[in-house]
């Protein structure tokens, strides 16, 4: 097995943010839900509780805020944070060399044969 070495010298800023953005987009989402559900439970467990003179319940209204805002809050706030990091290791990595890293190979791909070459192997 051969090792090859290689150096990443510097990160591309907009493949960093897309990634980053749907990444923690996805990822607030999962954990946003069972909030925004609990809190709804909670709204349903305490209408009957809440006084006359609030027009609307609480525990509703933090249920939508969690289940629209906060996953679009985290993903923005998550994607410039990884964007500025980006941008510090495109800099550090001038002066620092980057980040070395080893890649194995483990297997050889094979050619894709043209259709000619089949056809041939098929006749013979």
């Amino acid at each position: 097995m051969s090792t090859n070495r290689y150096k990443l010298k510097k990160l591309d800023l907009g493949s960093v943010a897309l990634y980053s953005f749907v990444m923690f987009f996805i990822i607030s989402l999962l954990f946003m839900l069972p909030f925004s559900l609990f809190f709804m439970a909670m709204g349903n467990f305490f209408s009957n509780t809440m006084p006359e003179n609030i027009p609307f319940n609480p525990f509703s209204l933090f249920s939508g805020i969690f289940l629209i805002f906060m996953p679009l809050l985290y993903a923005i706030f998550g994607t410039i944070i990884n964007t500025v990091i980006a941008l510090l290791y495109n800099l550090l990595s001038t002066r620092l060399g980057g980040i070395r890293f080893s890649v194995e190979k483990i297997a050889e791909l094979e050619t894709v044969k043209k259709p000619e070459e089949i056809v041939k192997t098929i006749e013979t």
